[in-house]
């Protein structure tokens, strides 16, 4: 971009770098709203972009992009490999047409991703990634021993053990902080984490997907 804008001989007004996820395209974007403000504010002549579809992937938002464009009296959006001229209307199309690409790689992306994820649900198995379920040795950079985790199953059927004889889980929660009872976050114990523990199909050797349960990979830490 800066390469283009000095060929042309252009200051630089400003720079907007943005990462957006593949899984949320269209998720608020802060750098992206600065953008349009100000090409509205009338600051510039011009927009340097990397390539279409990575300002953006929904054919609303590359709409967006041009009107704002168009009424601010900016007709060159300039890439590496093109030069957009919106005054010309087979340009203005050609600009759309990338922006409905990204959004249809985009669609399909998300089709694979939840038939794979209904295939791991189906096979009881879990889908990778988040954080460490309490009881669990989880995975990549959050896994931790065996031996912590049947430790933590432990204290689980415990707790179990404890709700059903009339014990609350106010009364559990402050007697595991006390005793030093670490969780998966290093944080103290509330009710609601420890509920959400119990109660959960996990617990139970089931897997929940979208509402639906299967039987689980994993043994059932408690009936």
């Amino acid at each position: 971009g800066r390469r283009i804008a000095a060929e042309q001989g252009w200051d630089v007004v400003a720079i907007f770098r943005e990462i957006v996820p593949a899984s949320d395209p269209y998720k608020a974007r802060k750098e992206w709203t600065q953008l349009l403000e100000l090409i509205e504010a009338k600051e510039v002549d011009a927009v340097i972009l990397w390539m279409e579809d990575r300002a953006n992937r929904h054919v609303v938002t590359a709409a967006e992009l041009v009107k704002v464009c168009k009424e601010a009296g900016v007709s060159r959006i300039v890439l590496p490999s093109y030069e957009y001229d919106l005054t010309d209307p087979e340009d203005e199309a050609k600009f759309y047409g990338e922006a409905v690409r990204a959004q249809q790689e985009i669609a399909r992306m998300k089709k694979r991703i939840r038939r794979m994820q209904l295939e791991l649900a189906e096979k009881g198995q879990e889908h990778g990634g988040g954080k460490r379920p309490f009881g669990f040795t989880g995975s990549g950079a959050h896994k931790v021993p065996l031996a912590r985790a049947l430790a933590e199953q432990e204290m689980i059927r415990e707790a179990t053990s404890r709700i059903l004889a009339g014990d609350s889980l106010r009364g559990i929660c402050i007697d595991w902080n006390k005793r030093g009872v670490a969780g998966t976050t290093g944080q103290p114990w509330a009710t609601r984490t420890l509920k959400r523990v119990l109660t959960s199909p996990r617990t139970a050797g089931l897997r929940e997907h979208n509402g639906n349960l299967y039987p689980a990979a994993w043994s059932p830490i408690v009936p």
